[in-house]
């Protein structure tokens, strides 16, 4: 009977945990600029947020590479693979990027965080991303 209740709390700590995370993911995808990426640098998935940000559909952003539509400056040209490597190794990284859609173009205060399996390897990245354009009206 000890064990079934040990279960019992368990399991009920872990549904609060879960519908805490949700309500998290819910808060980051309603405030921020949400995408991931493979450790290559490949999109796996964008949040509506960021598409309707980009005037972009999910098709045409899905499967593209990091670097496509960056303007780099020189400093971030060259350390660009020293970023990825260091996401790679499980560093947060931190940098201001300008990006160039069409005729629109946006400066971003960007976030990126290594996510790891159980095995502690790192399987995607996640970046969380701000216009500095709207955080200066604050």
């Amino acid at each position: 009977r000890q064990n079934l209740e040990e279960l019992q709390a368990t399991q009920e700590e872990a549904a609060r945990k879960t519908f805490e995370m949700e309500g998290l993911i819910e808060a980051l995808n309603a405030s921020s600029y949400v995408m991931e990426y493979d450790p290559k640098g490949v999109v796996i998935n964008i949040n509506d947020s960021y598409l309707k940000l980009l005037s972009l559909r999910r098709d045409e952003v899905i499967g593209s590479h990091h670097s496509d539509n960056l303007v780099l400056t020189d400093h971030q040209r060259m350390t660009y693979e020293e970023f990825w490597s260091n996401l790679r190794k499980g560093k947060i990284q931190k940098q201001t990027t300008k990006v160039s859609i069409g005729v629109k173009e946006l400066n971003l205060l960007e976030t990126y965080t290594p996510i790891k399996n159980i095995s502690g390897e790192v399987y995607k990245i996640l970046k969380v991303s701000v216009d500095m354009a709207a955080t200066s009206k604050f």
